[in-house]
């Protein structure tokens, strides 16, 4: 709510994403697909998490509710995730710094992996 009386949605939406992982971790599915289709919902809109802590993580987290409910918003949310993933990482040149950059923050690693898992 202070996020968005001070005109700062996009910073909401990481606590959005916050609370459907809390509403996951209660089993309270449907309450958690609330809170991801709200995000969902402002991404579509054409807005941005550019400026968020955590952007990647909220896609995430989207993605993840997504699968549990069985939506197939799910393929997009992790297409773009990837697609910002890889963006980012190629613009770092030291590869041992790509590496730690993919392999030691946990939601990258699982974007990644999701990803493999999804091509394969």
């Amino acid at each position: 709510a202070i996020r968005r009386e001070l005109d700062q949605p996009h910073l909401a939406m990481g606590v959005i994403a916050g609370l459907a992982r809390a509403a996951v971790a209660q089993d309270n599915l449907r309450q958690a697909l609330e809170h991801a289709n709200e995000i969902s919902t402002y991404l579509a809109e054409g807005a941005s998490l550019q400026g968020t802590w955590e952007p990647l993580r909220i896609y995430l987290t989207c993605y993840q509710v997504f699968c549990l409910a069985g939506d197939p918003q799910a393929e997009s949310i992790l297409e773009t995730a990837y697609n910002i993933l890889q963006e980012q990482v190629s613009r770092i040149t030291d590869q041992a710094y790509r590496d730690l950059f993919l392999e030691n923050i946990p939601w990258h690693r699982e974007i990644l992996h999701q990803w493999e898992i999804r091509q394969a």
